[in-house]
């Protein structure tokens, strides 16, 4: 085999190896092509969920987008296909919405065309007797129980206390005592008594009540109704009436009559499902 020969069978292979590489490199993809699958367990539970019970029970074809079907595992979908309503299910996915025809206007019987009515808690002026204070604006102190005094608790309601320098035995034992002396010697704090006038209350055993407004006064003053004795209806709101809720106030009732029907669509005609049963649509 000559020189020449050896490169022209070398061409030859460079030749096919091209040939090969460009027919693999240029080889269209084959688009696949739509087919028919039946409903996932997940589906299949949300069809019942929601009633759409022919759906349940047929077959669904996937749409095909890109190049690729849409019920292949694409995070975006969830692993899920988009399906396609199909016309049986055209009710399942409309609202079924009624027509209607307006025959008159009518007088609303229960307020009869006034469109509220007297509020009968109040007699129409919208303020009523405080509950708490039965209109008196203010009531007795519970505290002290309308006397404007309580018990003093420094000295317990006695008016005195008892001497913590002779103990409230009235006398004291000298330290150094000769028995000549005095084996006892008069408290010069209490005078002999043992006990000691209370400070707080002066001797009184009582003190004026801090819980009544004024203090020591005896009552208190009502909060509810700020001291007047009356408060806002709480029926009407101290409006003095009411609004007729048949009429909404306005005295008058319009009177439908359902003439026919129409399906109205929810939303779109398409339905995406995740694996969590969570409504995406």
């Amino acid at each position: 085999m000559s020189g020449n020969d050896s490169y022209q069978i070398r061409i030859d292979e460079i030749v096919e190896i091209i040939k090969l590489s460009t027919k693999t490199i240029l080889k269209k993809k084959k688009v696949p092509e739509a087919f028919f699958q039946q409903l996932s367990t997940a589906r299949m539970k949300r069809e019942k969920i929601f009633k759409i019970k022919a759906q349940a029970l047929n077959m669904e074809k996937p749409i095909i987008t890109d190049g690729s079907i849409s019920c292949s595992k694409d995070p975006n979908f969830y692993s899920e296909p988009i399906l396609p309503r199909i016309p049986s299910n055209f009710k399942a996915e409309h609202q079924k919405y009624p027509i209607k025809d307006t025959v008159k206007k009518v007088e609303c019987k229960e307020c009869k065309t006034i469109g509220r009515f007297d509020c009968e808690m109040c007699n129409t002026t919208g303020q009523i007797v405080c509950k708490k204070c039965k209109g008196a604006g203010d009531y007795v102190c519970s505290r002290c129980g309308g006397k404007g005094t309580n018990l003093c608790k420094s000295c317990r309601g006695k008016g005195s206390k008892r001497c913590l320098r002779c103990f409230g035995r009235g006398y004291v034992t000298p330290i150094a005592s000769s028995s000549d002396g005095p084996e006892h010697v008069t408290c010069s704090r209490c005078g002999g008594k043992g006990r000691i006038v209370c400070k707080k209350c002066g001797g009184s055993a009582r003190v004026r009540c801090t819980s009544c407004l004024p203090p020591g006064s005896g009552m208190k003053k009502c909060n509810s109704c700020s001291g007047s004795g009356i408060i806002s209806c709480n029926k009407c709101s101290g409006k003095g009436y009411n609004i007729c809720r048949k009429c909404d106030g306005s005295g008058f009732i319009w009177e439908f009559k359902v003439k026919n029907f129409q399906f109205i669509p929810i939303e779109q005609n398409y339905v995406v499902m995740d694996q969590n049963m969570k409504i995406l649509d």
